[in-house]
């Protein structure tokens, strides 16, 4: 019997929970580079901040990404926090690789959620200040939609 997706979508969020990284993320957060004065784009890296909307079951949620190197050239590595239902919040972080062609950077990748999500697969363009992404996974699909902060966020 499959469970309801309402339900499938909140047991993977809460899995994803962990109040030691939540806190560890919104101090590299503070920390992170803000926005260059105009859009640039040589570098992905930095603070990124907006929303996701599930199209599966109209949930969404505030997001935050801070971008770094990661250890192969070409990678990086992305470290989502958001929030689902107002008050629990979630974070993961995830290496893909970025190349930059036709003015924008492009990045695809995939990772196991394990038993409550499975694959979970995100596709990516960031081109000047904006990040617009798609993920899919067993149960969910839906767009992450951030910007560039333009000025100091908490």
């Amino acid at each position: 019997m499959t469970p309801p997706r309402s339900l499938a979508v909140l047991l993977l969020l809460i899995a994803l929970i962990s109040p030691s990284c939540s806190g560890s993320f919104q101090r590299d957060w503070r920390n992170a580079t803000t926005a260059p004065a105009k859009p640039n784009t040589a570098t992905i890296e930095g603070r990124w901040d907006g929303s996701w909307a599930s199209d599966t079951n109209r949930h969404s949620g505030k997001l935050r990404c801070i971008i770094s190197p990661a250890d192969r050239p070409g990678s990086y590595e992305f470290r989502y926090w958001g929030t689902f239902a107002k008050f629990f919040r979630f974070h993961y972080t995830v290496d893909y690789d970025a190349r930059f062609t036709d003015g924008a950077w492009h990045m695809a990748g995939e990772n196991d959620l394990g038993i409550m999500g499975g694959k979970f697969h995100h596709e990516a363009t960031i081109r000047g200040d904006k990040f617009d992404a798609t993920y899919t996974s067993k149960w969910d699909n839906g767009k992450f939609e951030l910007r560039r902060p333009t000025a100091p966020t908490r």
